[in-house]
């Protein structure tokens, strides 16, 4: 059985770096007329969303922290991470219902209309790609991840301990005779990728 902890820091982390990624893509398009050099005015997740990647550098963070914080912290870390996939997917969702309105800033700026006038510079209607989609796949991930850490984190160890130098055993998994590293045995799991505090 794999280890419920390491499954739940990989999935958040990946939906994180898959927001990031998005968030730096084409989220809007509109074809423009009469923009000399421009045929296609589009606006980035960045630009059209700008909650997306401040949410998705706090669940990377909290996925950091899921692995040496204890029992109440993590749990106040999986609530912060179900809040970081709302965020995004909250953002995510009113640019694809309406990617005109998420466009329009920057058709604006390429026109130098703005408000009704702006319908004589654009051809046809605005279209969102993948990549929203994308972000909310990753917002997805992200919170299944805080959800398995609220369902199982209670049953994970501490793995701060064994590097406490204050603590006698070592921490959890640490050899016979103590020590503040641990002992092989715990070197020899992690270098089989095993996680020996799960």
């Amino acid at each position: 059985m794999v280890p419920s902890r390491p499954v739940a820091v990989t999935g958040v982390l990946a939906g994180a770096g898959l927001v990031l990624l998005a968030a730096g893509r084409t989220w809007a398009s509109q074809r423009v007329t009469g923009v000399p050099g421009a045929e296609v005015v589009t606006r980035d997740g960045r630009a059209a969303a700008p909650v997306v990647t401040a949410a998705a550098l706090v669940a990377a963070a909290g996925a950091l922290a899921l692995v040496l914080a204890g029992r109440v912290a993590r749990r106040a870390v999986a609530v912060a991470l179900l809040l970081a996939g709302l965020t995004v997917a909250a953002a995510t969702i009113p640019v694809l219902a309406d990617p005109g309105a998420a466009v329009a800033p920057a058709v604006a700026a390429a026109t130098g209309q703005a408000g009704p006038g702006t319908g004589a510079a654009v051809a046809g209607g605005a279209r969102s790609g993948a990549w929203p989609w994308a972000a909310l796949a990753g917002a997805a991930v992200i919170g299944a991840g805080a959800g398995l850490t609220l369902l199982r984190g209670g049953s994970w160890g501490t793995g701060s301990r064994r590097f406490d130098p204050t603590d006698p055993t070592g921490g959890p998994g640490a050899a016979p005779g103590g020590g503040a590293g641990g002992g092989p045995d715990t070197w020899d799991a992690l270098s089989r990728g095993e996680d020996p505090t799960a």
